[in-house]
């Protein structure tokens, strides 16, 4: 799922979403480089 995704399904905001990452109360998945997949 994207970003863009979580935004319409949940109704938050991009800078919530990103809030709740930097609380680490969700936690995006990464590939094998560790790089942000920005799927949830």
């Amino acid at each position: 799922m994207t970003m863009k995704d979580v935004e319409e399904r949940t109704g938050l905001s991009r800078s919530n979403i990103r809030f709740y990452e930097k609380e680490k109360l969700i936690e995006p998945s990464r590939n094998e480089s560790n790089i942000k997949k920005s799927d949830y």
